[in-house]
């Protein structure tokens, strides 16, 4: 602990920090969304560890400061990252209006159009931080609040496509009723809560599992920021970490990858 509070006290450390990532982000075998999601499961796992220095018996002052201003630079490095994704998010749409699918076409659509707002939001928030532009602190709350709303309205645009990943899941099983034994009809036809929908889930359709847990971690962030439901920053450090990786998890193995997403 020493050395790494030797490490980010200073600006060369701080410096060593952002080339590490650097040269992760610039390493052929890492996308530039692999890069992106890295930096948000520092991001986030620096504000679960910062939370529970701060709550647990071995408190460290020092620490969770330090730790704090990785989590900060984590975010402001993933900010940066981002820049300009909103154009690719909205010509994304563009394809997305084409599906067969009406549920999927319209749910995929308002998520990326959603999205590339939300993007865009956040990217006004990015340029004050870093000085390119000046809010006031007033136009930044009302900023920070239209960001997390967006974020929440493209999650539920993703919830709701998930849902109706499940449904058709649990329908296709059922249709099976006419050709499979009367014994297998409760486990085919299982509620949606049930284990073995849940088994199913993982075992045969990772990518609709993989998704749908994401955006349930994910959707609990904006809904504490916009003050829907209290939660403590560990908690909500944890949840981000584990969307995180989820979405690494997509990134490195497609099978867990919902397409069209």
């Amino acid at each position: 602990m020493d050395s790494y509070l030797k490490l980010s006290s200073s600006c060369a450390g701080r410096d060593k920090i952002f080339r590490f990532v650097e040269r992760l982000a610039s390493h052929e075998a890492l996308s530039h969304v692999f890069s992106i999601a890295l930096s948000r499961l520092l991001q986030y796992s620096s504000k679960f560890l910062g939370a529970a220095l701060n709550n647990g018996r071995w408190s460290n002052e020092k620490a969770v400061n330090q730790i704090k201003l990785l989590e900060s630079a984590m975010s402001l490095l993933r900010k940066g990252l981002r820049l300009g994704k909103s154009l690719d998010v909205l010509q994304g749409a563009v394809g997305t209006m084409r599906l067969r699918d009406p549920a999927v076409r319209t749910t995929t659509t308002v998520s990326r159009i959603q999205q590339a707002l939300y993007l865009l939001a956040d990217n006004v928030l990015w340029a004050n931080r870093v000085g390119l532009v000046r809010l006031s602190n007033e136009s930044k709350a009302s900023w920070l609040d239209r960001c997390n709303r967006l974020w929440l309205c493209f999650l539920l645009a993703n919830l709701a496509r998930d849902l109706y990943e499940v449904k058709s899941i649990v329908r296709g099983r059922c249709e099976l009723l006419d050709k499979a034994e009367p014994g297998l009809r409760v486990a085919l036809c299982a509620p949606p809560t049930s284990l073995a929908l849940v088994r199913h889930l993982v075992w045969n359709h990772g990518d609709v599992a993989v998704d749908l847990a994401k955006n349930l971690c994910d959707i609990l962030i904006p809904l504490d920021a916009l003050g829907y439901v209290r939660l403590p920053p560990g908690l909500v450090g944890i949840c981000g970490a584990v969307s995180s990786a989820l979405g690494l998890l997509a990134i490195v193995d497609p099978v867990y990858k919902l397409n069209p997403a």
